[in-house]
């Protein structure tokens, strides 16, 4: 969504137009919003416009780009979050008006104008209720809001400079922003979480965010560990820490350093646990192909050589690892034999202490799918059984992929990177 096609959006709402019929009812003041459950929340809106954002039934999630319209007016918001509670009632809310990552890069001039716009919209949902301004500073980034205490909600306005603009609608009572995007959890807690199958896999889920069709995996990734510690920070503000561009994704090393800078702020220590060269430097690639070679002449598949995918000076990486052999890139990987014993045991640590690992992996295209996508990519090891050297992991991208399987050596031969975000003081 535009941001000119934004401004009309909030203009007609401030004309009277109805938010997204009986669901804007919900979230104004007085409604019957937090004795409201699921079966409530899908009668209130169109159907098809809210599906479940998470195996645990904990999330409810409406994006524009793929559900029916919840029209103000005649065009859209872009996100709404509705959080569930143990007692599955609504827990709080989230309306995403305008973020960076799915609506589109914006002028200073033009964010000024929505940012307007959309605080005279919560004025009016408030009642003109007193208001009360907060920020905090997360690497250079300025996270501002402003609140709204009614009689049975808190109002939370939130936007970062041209990056996003939301509105956070939560119990009376809920912390400000300095205290509640700290991890506070206890060791009593995340131990709670764990759960052992009948087969001996230890695994625990993590709370769901949906990255959407942006490169935000890091962004979204983060954002699920802190909630996993009771933390309430998003992957918008994530991604502005870490400068991320929505189409090529985040720079590992910028991100970790943006971590690294917010970790006292958050309440949380950030421990690098391994990270692969194999593709640091030509001489370390060329040493993991000469292995894959070994093997692969063993056992009378094509070798690979370097020269066949340079033209004039020019080297096609993705035509390269396009023609490797999954098995024999395994195999070659799996040859550190210290390495994997190590990856095998950090997992198991982390996961007895109810700790996600946050894991680097390199995605091989697939020869048999034309523009098979090929790249790095961030995902969460929830999980693993020693017994049969299996890993559970998670990815970010919504509902059926909370608690997934891969074979240890598979796992590891994809691996660029792991580390851990950990509460630096539990409760």
């Amino acid at each position: 969504m535009k941001i000119s096609t934004f401004t009309a959006v909030v203009a007609a709402l401030l004309a009277g137009v109805s938010l997204f019929a009986d669901f804007n009812a919900l979230l104004l003041p007085g409604s019957s919003l937090w004795e409201s459950g699921a079966e409530e929340i899908f009668a209130a809106a169109p159907k098809g416009c809210f599906t479940w954002g998470d195996a645990q039934h904990k999330t409810l999630e409406y994006k524009a780009f793929n559900r029916p319209p919840l029209k103000i007016g005649i065009v859209v918001p872009m996100e709404i979050t509705v959080r569930l509670n143990d007692e599955k009632k609504v827990k709080s809310a989230t309306v995403r008006f305008y973020n960076r990552g799915d609506s589109g890069a914006t002028d200073r001039d033009e964010f000024k104008d929505v940012l307007k716009q959309v605080t005279s919209l919560v004025e009016s949902m408030s009642g003109n209720a007193p208001s009360r301004r907060s920020s905090v500073v997360l690497r250079n980034e300025k996270v501002n809001t402003r609140a709204w205490d009614c009689v049975d909600r808190k109002l939370t306005l939130r936007w970062m400079q041209q990056g996003f603009v939301d509105l956070e609608i939560e119990r009376p009572g809920t912390e400000g922003i300095k205290n509640s995007i700290k991890a506070d959890v206890s060791q009593d807690e995340l131990t709670a979480k764990i759960q052992t199958d009948p087969d001996g896999t230890v695994y625990f889920l993590v709370p769901m965010v949906d990255q959407g069709n942006k490169g935000y995996c890091f962004a979204s990734t983060i954002e699920r560990v802190m909630r996993h510690y009771g933390a309430e920070i998003d992957q918008h503000v994530i991604a502005e820490m870490a400068k991320t561009d929505s189409s090529k994704g985040t720079n590992l090393y910028t991100a970790l350093d943006a971590m690294r800078s917010a970790q006292r702020k958050l309440n949380v220590k950030l421990t690098k646990l391994y990270l692969n060269d194999d593709f640091s430097s030509n001489s370390n690639f060329e040493r993991l192909l000469r292995t894959y070679n070994q093997i692969a002449k063993k056992e009378d598949k094509p070798q690979i050589k370097i020269k066949n995918f340079t033209k004039r000076g020019s080297f096609n990486a993705q035509k390269l690892f396009a023609s490797l052999d999954k098995k024999t890139f395994t195999a070659a990987r799996a040859r550190d034999k210290v390495g994997m014993e190590k990856f095998k045991n950090d997992i198991s640590e982390y996961i007895s202490r109810g700790i996600p690992l946050c894991w680097g992996v390199l995605i091989l295209p697939d020869p048999t799918k034309p523009n098979s996508p090929f790249g790095g990519h961030i995902r969460l090891i929830n999980g693993i059984n020693a017994n049969t050297d299996k890993i559970v992991y998670t990815d970010s991208w919504g509902k059926g992929h909370d608690k997934k399987f891969m074979p240890l050596d598979e796992a590891w031969g994809m691996t660029t990177f792991l580390f851990v975000i950990q509460p630096s003081k539990n409760k």
